[in-house]
């Protein structure tokens, strides 16, 4: 009997160590909403890029129209790694008012690799957000059922 016992507890350990909700190589995550708004309102179709300091996956989110993101690290939505981030945020659209004048090939200054009649897309947030060493916003991601995070963007 102590010999089945001993048997059984060793199978419900290996499944329960196989049964671990992160596979090898990734670290937890843990579900994260973020809320965007700039000048106290919503912002539609912001990036949101959560940095770990330690860690070489970065997770992102786009808003929709309430300005809400789900944030993706491994899988659609799973959330952010559980530890502390640095946060970019962007909103890049293009400005169908800023097109470029088509060069000619023997122009100097033509550049095949420009994209014709398009101007370079605009952040439509301060700059100051789109990089997370000049953000200033920072979340922490606890292992909980949902992180909620909100950031209120001014200029």
């Amino acid at each position: 009997m102590s010999r089945f016992l001993s048997t059984s507890l060793i199978v419900a350990i290996s499944l329960l160590v196989g049964c671990s909700s992160t596979p090898d190589g990734q670290r937890p995550v843990a579900k994260t909403e973020v809320t965007v708004n700039y000048k106290g309102k919503p912002v539609e179709g912001a990036t949101i890029t959560f940095v770990a300091s330690d860690d070489k996956h970065p997770a992102f989110g786009i808003t929709d129209a309430n300005g809400k993101a789900w944030i993706t690290t491994y899988t659609p939505g799973d959330g952010a790694i559980v530890t502390a981030h640095m946060v970019s945020i962007t909103k890049m659209q293009l400005d169908p008012k800023g097109n470029r004048e088509v060069k000619d090939q023997e122009d100097p200054e033509y550049d095949p690799t420009a994209p014709p009649n398009m101007a370079p897309p605009k952040n439509m947030l301060p700059n100051k957000y789109q990089l997370v060493t000049t953000s200033g916003l920072k979340a922490e991601i606890k292992q909980i059922d949902k992180n909620e995070v909100t950031f209120d963007l001014d200029d």
